[in-house]
Order: C-alpha cells, then sequence, then structure tokens
C-alpha cells in the first residue's frame, strides 16, 4: 500500500509528504498536503471498515450452557403470526418438540443447526449482532 501512495503522490508532483516538486508556492504545498491528509482519512476508514467487518469469536461451552433453551410448541404461536416459526439455518419450519435456542437478539435456531454456528462465529447468523452474554451468576 505505500507504493502505491508514493507512486500516486509523485504521479501529482508530490516527492515527500507536503513538498511540491514543481512550484515553491505556499497554495501548491497545502494542496499537497491536504492531498495527504485526504488520503489519510481514506486509510483510516478503510481500516476502521475493516475493524467493524471482523467477526466476534465462537462462544464456549460454558457461554453455549447460558443461552436460552426452549422447547417449540405451536400452541404458544399466534395463529396469525409467522413470525420465528423457520429456522433460519436449516430453513426447516419448527414443530412442536424441536429443541430451540433463542439468542439474546430474539432470533430462534434449531439447537443443532446453530450449535456449529455459534462455536466459531460469536454473532447471530441472522441479524450478525454479537452474542453478548451475561454469565455471572448471584
Amino acid at each position: 500500500m505505500e507504493l502505491c501512495l508514493i507512486c500516486f503522490l509523485r504521479q501529482h508532483g508530490i516527492d515527500s509528504l507536503g513538498e511540491d516538486r514543481e512550484s515553491e508556492s505556499s497554495n501548491e504545498v497545502a494542496t499537497g498536503a491536504t492531498l495527504v491528509t485526504d488520503l489519510t482519512s481514506q486509510m483510516g476508514r478503510s481500516q476502521f471498515l475493516q475493524e467493524l467487518n471482523k467477526k466476534p469469536p465462537g462462544l464456549t461451552q460454558e457461554a453455549l450452557d447460558c443461552l436460552n433453551q426452549e422447547v417449540f410448541s405451536s400452541s404458544e404461536i399466534g395463529l396469525d403470526s409467522k413470525v420465528m416459526q423457520d429456522c433460519s439455518i436449516c430453513l426447516e419450519t419448527f414443530t412442536d418438540g424441536d429443541e430451540l435456542i433463542r439468542l439474546p437478539c430474539g432470533h430462534k435456531f434449531h439447537s443443532v443447526c446453530l450449535d456449529p454456528w455459534i462455536r466459531c462465529c460469536g454473532d447471530c447468523p441472522y441479524c450478525r449482532r454479537p452474542v453478548v452474554l451475561n454469565t455471572h451468576l448471584s
């Protein structure tokens, strides 16, 4: 990346940070410095976006044991509601007796479907919110 930045600066007549090789005028030096500042800001934004895209680490068995586990029952769901009746991992409709895990964000998945995912990725496979658990027991 450094080589590309140096080539770019040289193509625009700047030998080093803030120094213009074709002119000594303060306006052009300021333009060169502004160009470097803009490029630095863009690289900073790029690094920030890369940090945002980092995935949280997978959960340990101890953390998995703290997740809200429930058994699906169609009698608890309103007849009009199709919300949260499908596992978005396997795409199957929940049936009575299915063991589910409800993540802190509220999304539900079959336990067997979520287990491999959550062990390697510590976020919800549907909304990508990090799974944050309060493991302090009083």
